[in-house]
């Protein structure tokens, strides 16, 4: 009976040490992250927004997270009026791979690189929708539009810009310029600018919303440190063609506000923001992709991530 128990005893401490060093590990990240002054932000994350123009007051909800195939990054929007969330007045999604950009000395910066995005208003409660889509063969974005009126009709092809840089979807710029790291660096450094080029993935509907906006695909803009405020969030402009768009950003690189003064535009985080974070959150995010935007066969490659990719995109 004696060595029975024996067994049984060696085994338990084997499970023990199992249970220990997990819980070493775990702790391990957390005390990494602790080093950092922050913990890992969510994978995906639904926020509610408060929305004020020169029209009146909305609701911006935004989604933000990684696509369900690896190595990509979606935003989705959508605005309505408040107590009135069946009914949208303005809806995008852009996606982008997670990718490297390396300059004519061999140094590299982490970038998300475009590669489809979809923007869809209502004026007057018509419908006018655009598509821009990568074409790597011809260095180009190709522009799909379709509305109502003749003039915004029909496929265009608009070459990138001459030389490399970092390129953002305007919807997805938080992202595009958090994954730089230079919200890291420039608050290290208490200063910091970054060039990019806008992408106005709503044009040329959006140029038709707000004034003063270049009416052109691509705009060169540079991202500016400006400090901290009362809350500690971090604050930058963005600056392009003669306009600035200032916005705040949080302890985890998450948008707070954007204030574009100019155009009377003013976009607050509301305290009641849904968060969501789990697996089964993410799914549901991958299925409204496909069933709130564009045509089944757009997106079929989306769909195609199983589990193992969701779980990578999540580390």
């Amino acid at each position: 009976m004696f060595p029975r128990k024996s067994e049984y005893f060696f085994k338990d401490i084997s499970s023990l040490c199992k249970i220990f060093l997990f819980v070493i590990l775990l702790q391990s990240c957390a005390f990494v992250n602790a080093l950092r002054g922050k913990t890992a932000p969510p994978a995906s994350t639904r926020t509610l927004f408060h929305m004020t123009d020169l029209s009146g007051e909305f609701i911006l909800e935004r989604e933000s997270g990684g696509g369900p195939k690896k190595n990509t990054h979606i935003v989705k929007r959508r605005v309505y009026q408040p107590g009135k969330a069946e009914k949208e007045l303005e809806k995008s999604i852009a996606i982008a791979d997670v990718g490297v950009l390396v300059d004519g000395d061999g140094e590299k910066t982490p970038v998300l690189k475009p590669k489809i995005s979809q923007y869809t208003v209502w004026f007057e409660s018509k419908k006018y929708f655009t598509e821009m889509k990568l074409d790597n063969a011809s260095k180009s974005l190709l522009v799909n539009m379709s509305s109502p009126e003749a003039k915004w009709n029909g496929n265009v092809k608009v070459p990138f810009p001459k030389g490399t840089g970092v390129f953002c979807f305007f919807s997805q710029v938080i992202e595009c310029i958090a994954r730089t790291r230079f919200f890291e660096l420039s608050a290290n450094k208490n200063t910091g600018q970054l060039n990019i080029h806008i992408i106005w993935d709503g044009y040329p509907y959006f140029q038709e919303q707000y004034s003063n906006v270049p009416s052109e695909v691509f705009s060169r803009a540079q991202v500016v440190y400006e400090g901290r405020n009362e809350e500690s969030e971090r604050k930058y402009s963005i600056v392009f063609g003669g306009e600035s768009i200032f916005f705040n950003i949080d302890e985890y690189e998450n948008l707070s506000k954007i204030f574009w003064i100019s155009q009377g535009l003013t976009i607050v985080r509301s305290d009641s923001s849904e968060v969501k974070s789990t697996k089964k959150a993410k799914k549901k995010f991958k299925q409204q992709t496909k069933e709130s935007f564009g045509r089944d066969d757009q997106f079929t490659d989306l769909e195609e991530g199983n589990e193992e990719a969701e779980e990578d995109s999540n580390e």
